[in-house]
């Protein structure tokens, strides 16, 4: 059974708000959804994510960038870098106050390259989940050597959307990047 819990935390002066999906307090893994530009983690996208991941047992957590949602902050903060922190103030949060210790990231649109730019020695990273990702081709992740990178073009209504992400979690591949 799945406990859902709103969790607010500090990334500096900022409050951000998340929720928490506990499907199994015994795994150490978790998926970590960030929003695309304009959204929130109540938008229908990530909301629809979670709950696809709810119904398959995957710990998932979903949070507010700065200045989105109930997070605080000035709209002019909404930046790169602010959001790479936030980001990373999430997942500290999540390993120090509940142990998660692996971590796959999904990433909507701007959420997608947020996560393309994470620090992967820091956290570990099990996959990487680009949907329809705002990327710097030569910044970050894709300057990795040895990593798989899996390009494929699809376009398709949500629920199969869903469903594709669902299946990339099943995937032995780090790096999924969809064009949906």
């Amino acid at each position: 059974m799945t406990m859902e819990k709103e969790i607010t935390y500090k990334d500096n002066n900022i409050t951000l708000k998340g929720l928490l999906n506990i499907n199994n307090s015994d795994n150490k893994t978790i998926a970590v959804i960030c929003h695309a530009r304009y959204s929130s983690k109540n938008s229908r996208p990530t909301t629809k994510i979670a709950e696809k991941l709810n119904e398959n047992g995957i710990n998932n957590f979903r949070f507010d960038f700065i200045a989105c949602g109930e997070s605080s902050g000035d709209y002019k903060d909404y930046t790169i870098t602010n959001m790479l922190s936030n980001l990373h103030a999430t997942l500290s949060m999540l390993k120090e106050k509940y142990n998660f210790e692996n971590f796959i990231l999904i990433g909507c649109s701007l959420g997608a390259r947020i996560i393309s730019l994470v620090d992967y020695n820091k956290f570990n990273i099990k996959k990487l989940v680009l949907w329809y990702g705002a990327l710097n081709y030569k910044k970050g992740l894709f300057h990795l050597k040895k990593k798989k990178l899996l390009k494929n073009r699809v376009t398709m209504k949500l629920k199969r959307k869903i469903n594709l992400v669902m299946n990339i979690l099943k995937m032995k591949n780090y790096l999924m990047l969809l064009k949906i």
